[in-house]
């Protein structure tokens, strides 16, 4: 416990006064994200896109000390919803093929809609796959490193980029891109490893 209430005393006095933005589509990430660091008296403002996220880093008054941002992201809100519809969908599509793979004696009525279902799942997996590709983070990262040639003296918080794949190309584009300090973390075992790799992108260089 003494361990744990040091390592909150240093996360707040790292971030001083400052807020922590979280930029992530996936609503449940993003809220075990903010809730870790609220418990230890952070103030956390979450962001599912790329519109919000720029948004709120181009809002005066907002004091960022630390960014957490997801590559793979949406740029646009309609992109956001487009992608919770086909996720939806294809959750649909994927009952119906259990309810109906199981049937012992299908009918040829039932052959029909399982048929359908599966040809519905392979094209919405296929337009997922087309959408999750969208490099929204990404996106961020080099409109930020676009203002940062444009204004030299602007200072950037340091940014740690996530992603649920290990991706070296992308790892490597969002560092590039990036003209702040950042790091990389894969989403896998978030929690038991966050606070760590954010005291260590927040340790000031020696």
């Amino acid at each position: 416990m003494e361990q744990e209430d040091n390592m909150q005393v240093a996360l707040k006095d790292m971030l001083g006064a400052k807020t922590v933005l979280v930029v992530d589509d996936d609503q449940e990430m993003a809220a075990r994200i903010a809730g870790t660091l609220e418990a230890r008296g952070i103030e956390v403002v979450l962001a599912d896109s790329v519109e919000r996220a720029l948004s709120e880093l181009m809002t005066d008054g907002n004091d960022f000390g630390l960014l957490i941002l997801d590559v793979v992201l949406p740029r646009t809100k309609g992109e956001l919803n487009d992608m919770k519809a086909m996720q939806t969908h294809l959750q649909e599509a994927v009952s119906v093929i259990r309810s109906l793979q199981h049937i012992v004696t299908p009918t040829r009525q039932d052959l029909h809609e399982l048929r359908h279902a599966r040809d519905r799942r392979a094209q919405l997996r296929d337009q997922i796959a087309a959408k999750t590709v969208c490099d929204g983070g990404i996106q961020i990262a080099e409109e930020l490193g676009r203002q940062a040639k444009a204004n030299p003296g602007i200072a950037h918080p340091p940014c740690l980029f996530l992603s649920a794949l290990k991706d070296t190309d992308l790892q490597t584009r969002a560092r590039d891109a990036y003209p702040g300090k950042s790091t990389w973390l894969v989403k896998t075992g978030l929690e038991a490893v966050l606070l760590d790799h954010i005291r260590e992108l927040l340790r000031p260089e020696q």
